[in-house]
């Protein structure tokens, strides 16, 4: 998997065989965005931390981003300032993938608590 976010739009490029599994299962949304996006999210966020002040604010990710950690009550520079990792920040910013995740794979395999 690459993460590209030098542009306006982020793009997330996955070999073939692993785009078309992603595809396969989109039936199982959580444990897709767990293996996809999460990881994606967090390299995105770190990315941020390492180009900070290299005009990257201006891009629409970016502003996208910042707003949604603003709606979690949440400052940006608290990540710049490691007050908060990438990996937690992107689960807030996902709604907890992966606890979700483990949820969906229960209803799978028909697990109660």
């Amino acid at each position: 998997m690459v993460v590209d976010p030098d542009g306006e739009i982020i793009y997330v490029y996955l070999p073939e065989t692993l785009y078309e599994q992603y595809i396969r299962y989109q039936s199982v949304p959580d444990i897709a965005l767990s293996i996809v996006i999460l990881p994606a999210l967090i390299q995105v966020l770190s990315y941020m931390v390492l180009n900070r002040g290299n005009d990257i604010d201006e891009q629409k990710w970016y502003m996208v981003i910042e707003k949604k950690i603003r709606s979690l009550d949440k400052d940006i520079n608290d990540l710049f300032n490691e007050k908060i990792s990438p990996l937690e920040l992107a689960q807030m910013i996902l709604e907890n993938p992966v606890e979700r995740s483990f949820n969906e794979i229960k209803g799978i395999v028909g697990i109660e608590d």
